[in-house]
């Protein structure tokens, strides 16, 4: 059985004032195309499907088309969760008509869970959907006023639900949030600028997966295992973060032979505009050579002013998604001069003093001449 698994397509998300909608468009006409030109027997994806609770019409227009196309041209299953960028209600209304299409939405977790049973080619394989859930929703599914942490939610909820899984078979669990192995520090685990762990209160271990022969995970933006042939995330279909630059976006292709052999392969996307970054002196980008409709941000090592930059970029950077100037973020605790560097000092020498703290370089002779002059 061959399983395509994705994840976070945010579908209508907007990127520092940027709709990505036609770049969305042209990502999910690559994933048609791949499961109708290959035998692909369920698509999963594995949460937040759109951007916001409320998508626009034009969003929900995209994800129907793309839904109608594949349950109509193919013999593909779609099994979809929601996110907790998405609204579980919204998104699983029309579940029970779909079904029988064979299009799966699971919105909200239930303490009755049935897995989706699939059979090709002679082969068994449980789904298990489990979509985002709150630690409040928790507490009322599993009536238990203990659970303080996703980590507690998540535990609970599975070992309430392993007694119905049939570890005989082969069971694969759709799940969208924090997990890792904890083997490694959480700051090591790669987030995005949009998914903010608050010290580490949402990350979830994912041992409470082992009941299953594999988890496809959605939330994490970046491709990635947690634990190596057990669960992995597929990560976004496009960068939507200046962190996400030197990401691979892909989908994960997942074969399934029998229940000890499971081989997994990644394909990767290609997008219309790339998203990248410039860091360089102003004076040092050429006008003339360096156009690019890619989504670019610039970082500029210029410690002197320049006049309206971000404007005079956008003439060879039409999809410019901002400018810092990076040797201007600099920041000191001014307590932290020593008394002595300024008693008894002149206001040029002081202001010497405090010029080197503040930019970390020594000031020049025609700075100090402005200086002297103004004073």
């Amino acid at each position: 059985m061959k399983i395509l698994h994705t994840s976070d397509w945010h579908i209508g998300k907007i990127v520092n004032n940027y709709s990505m909608i036609d770049d969305q468009k042209i990502i999910l006409q690559q994933l048609e195309d791949f499961i109708l030109n290959n035998t692909i027997d369920v698509l999963i994806i594995a949460g937040d499907l759109y951007d916001r609770p409320i998508p626009s019409i034009e969003s929900i227009i995209i994800v129907n088309n793309f839904f109608y196309n594949i349950i109509n041209n193919s013999d593909t299953y779609i099994i979809a969760i929601a996110g907790n960028h998405d609204s579980p209600d919204r998104l699983s209304h029309l579940n029970f008509i779909m079904e029988s299409n064979g299009l799966y939405i699971k919105g909200n977790i239930s303490k009755k869970i049935e897995p989706i049973r699939i059979i090709k080619n002679g082969l068994v394989v449980n789904f298990y959907p489990i979509p985002y859930f709150s630690i409040l929703k928790s507490k009322v599914i599993l009536d238990n006023q203990n659970i303080k942490t996703f980590n507690d939610s998540f535990k609970k909820y599975i070992e309430y639900i392993s007694p119905m899984i049939n570890t005989s078979e082969i069971n694969i669990s759709i799940a969208h949030g924090f997990f890792s192995n904890l083997k490694n520090k959480i700051d090591e685990t790669i987030f995005s600028e949009s998914e903010i762990s608050l010290g580490g209160i949402d990350i979830i271990n994912a041992s409470h997966l082992n009941i299953f022969d594999y988890s496809a995970l959605g939330h994490l933006h970046s491709p990635q295992n947690v634990i190596q042939k057990k669960s992995a995330y597929s990560g976004s279909i496009l960068k939507y973060s200046q962190s996400e630059i030197n990401q691979k976006k892909s989908f994960t292709v997942i074969d399934i032979i029998d229940k000890n052999q499971i081989n997994i392969k990644t394909i990767p996307f290609i997008p219309k505009k790339d998203m990248i970054l410039i860091l360089d002196d102003f004076y040092n980008i050429n006008f003339e050579k360096h156009y690019s409709e890619d989504y670019v941000f610039v970082q500029l090592t210029n410690t002197e002013n320049i006049i309206d930059p971000i404007n005079r970029l956008k003439t060879i950077f039409p999809y410019i998604m901002g400018v810092k100037f990076i040797n201007k973020q600099i920041t000191t605790d001014i307590n932290s001069i020593p008394k002595d560097a300024i008693i008894n000092k002149t206001v040029s020498q002081i202001f010497q003093t405090f010029y080197k703290n503040i930019s970390k370089n020594e000031i020049t002779q025609d700075q100090i001449d402005i200086i002297n002059n103004l004073i």
